[in-house]
């Protein structure tokens, strides 16, 4: 059987202690109060506290945007720490710098393999289709890499704005070509490679590149028949080819032009 007066104790050695506790919670309570009362005043300071980055001009701050990325036509990415979606990501005055600078958004590289990925294709579309948004009227450098047969929503989303491209890297199957073909009123420079699968007719023509009135510079990787009707040629200041045929070579020297072949 209990002791009486040892339960009594307990209770009484109990009661002692919620009283302890009660008081140090009450000095605890009153302490994390005055920090929180401190901690305003010294947010309230930061608030009003104007750093001078955030005082540039929207204009100048425009410009240094633009000299983030790699100079154009050079291409930089859309994601990842060196897109120009990074810069929108600090805070919101610098978004809407970032989304209201066309030069920006200005370059795009599109690589599509052979394989269908609805998912990833999805999700490319959304941001090419924002990116073109954003670019406004400015002139485009494409880089477009594409080797499936069929035309998918991206890919004519791309081409719907080749009246904008100005500087092009185009890699390509030979099916592909009717898709792309001109007018290109700004096109100044092509680098291009076209696939001819053993399925297609080598001998395919294209007309593809002939209404670039600007376009001066080529570069080809493979000489392929397909180019024979695909470039202006006559207007045509430089030339460079990484692999032909000596007739294919003749061929062209005998055309008239004013480039410099290599």
């Amino acid at each position: 059987m209990a002791d009486p007066q040892a339960a009594r104790a307990r209770r009484a050695a109990d009661r002692e202690r919620i009283a302890d506790l009660a008081a140090r919670i009450m000095d605890l309570e009153c302490s994390i109060q005055a920090l929180r009362a401190e901690q305003e005043t010294v947010q309230e300071r930061l608030d009003a506290y104007t750093y001078p980055v955030l005082t540039l001009p929207p204009e100048l701050v425009s410009d240094i945007f633009v000299h983030f990325l790699p100079v154009y036509p050079k291409r930089a990415p859309h994601t990842g720490l060196l897109s120009p979606t990074t810069l929108g990501q600090i805070c919101r005055p610098w978004r809407e710098i970032a989304f209201s600078t066309p030069q920006l958004w200005r370059t795009f590289k599109l690589v599509l393999p052979a394989r269908d990925s609805k998912r990833s294709d999805q999700a490319d579309h959304v941001r090419m289709e924002a990116a073109l948004r954003r670019s406004r009227s400015c002139p485009l450098s494409v880089e477009l890499c594409y080797y499936r047969r069929e035309t998918t929503p991206l890919f004519e989303t791309i081409i719907a704005h080749r009246a904008r491209w100005q500087h092009l890297r185009l890699f390509v199957l030979v099916a592909n070509l009717a898709a792309i073909e001109g007018p290109f009123p700004l096109l100044r420079s092509l680098t291009t490679s076209v696939l001819v699968p053993t399925t297609d007719d080598a001998r395919r023509r294209s007309t593809a590149f002939r209404a670039s009135p600007l376009l001066h510079r080529v570069a080809i990787a493979q000489y392929e028949e397909v180019f024979h009707d695909m470039l202006p040629w006559s207007q045509l200041t430089v030339l460079l080819i990484q692999s032909i045929q000596i007739k294919q070579c003749m061929t062209i020297l005998l055309r008239p032009s004013s480039c410099t072949a290599t």
